[in-house]
């Protein structure tokens, strides 16, 4: 791809047994593995395997799951692979997605740190700058992802001091809607990511995404900690995030980088890069690391 980082093949992976198009599939193909590994109100996540091969499958709280939102997205080397979709015994739709063996990047830098691994800001930026171009797709496709934050990015590959050797991936479709989307109720949402207009109007699109992109930053060099940490009540960040509230410079954080952070969180959301301009900016900071 034009202007990353790493050369990539950016055809779909293949993966033994299984389509390369969304398909649906009987639930009895999926053979669920151990207990869940992560569930909330809106959706459960569990290890599967699928003729064979290693999956996730995501069982979400909704009435249908659309093929064609996966369709405008197309393949793309920074978005999780969606294979298909089912649906469980209960009538629930079962959303079935590539797994990464890693996990998800948050708890990547979190057990670095916890063993005494220095993660290399190159490393840091390498990572931004996939996760850009994931959304950058998202956008390009007229889509919101509206759950953007780092425990939805997964990781293929990893290294402390090798930026090369970054291989991340954008992932969570559970929320992804048709761009400037409106949604009523606070049910389960993200309040520490949220953009003022998405608090106040529950109004999202493109730059709302920005926003919460900016925090994702914050977490890269912040990492085990939760935005807002101080304040305990969602509630009371959704309050101050509307009155001008927003995160300071993580202590080992580079100034242009924090200086990307800002330019994410402006007030109006035409006043915010967007994800095409975000990535022009974070390769100019990476050649420079």
């Amino acid at each position: 791809m034009e202007g990353t980082i790493q050369e990539q093949d950016e055809s779909a992976p293949q993966i033994q047994g299984l389509p390369t198009t969304f398909q649906y599939f009987p639930f009895q193909e999926l053979q669920m593995q151990g207990a869940p590994l992560g569930s909330g109100s809106a959706k459960t996540v569990r290890r599967a395997l699928l003729r064979g091969s290693d999956v996730v499958a995501v069982t979400v709280q909704r009435n249908a799951v659309d093929a064609g939102l996966f369709e405008q997205l197309g393949q793309h080397p920074q978005l999780a692979r969606v294979l298909g979709a089912s649906r469980d015994p209960a009538g629930l739709f079962v959303v079935i997605v590539e797994f990464a063996p890693m996990g998800s990047l948050d708890n990547i830098l979190i057990k670095l740190k916890q063993e005494g691994h220095a993660v290399s800001s190159a490393a840091l930026v390498a990572s931004a700058v996939q996760i850009c171009e994931g959304m950058e797709q998202v956008a390009k496709a007229g889509l919101v992802h509206r759950n953007l934050a780092l425990r939805n990015v997964l990781v293929f590959g990893f290294d402390c001091s090798s930026p090369r050797a970054v291989h991340v991936k954008v992932t969570d479709h559970g929320l992804t809607c048709e761009d400037r989307c409106f949604y009523k109720g606070n049910h389960a949402l993200p309040f520490r990511w949220m953009s003022p207009e998405v608090l106040k109007r529950r109004q999202w699109s493109e730059k709302s995404d920005v926003w919460a992109f900016g925090v994702l930053l914050w977490e890269l060099w912040s990492p085990g900690l939760l935005p807002f940490a101080s304040l305990e009540s969602d509630e009371r960040v959704a309050e101050l995030v509307s009155e001008g509230l927003h995160l300071p410079k993580p202590d080992t954080c580079p100034e242009n980088v924090y200086a990307i952070m800002v330019q994410c969180w402006a007030r109006a959301p035409t006043q915010r890069p967007s994800f095409s301009q975000l990535r022009e900016e974070l390769l100019a900071v990476y050649a420079k690391s």
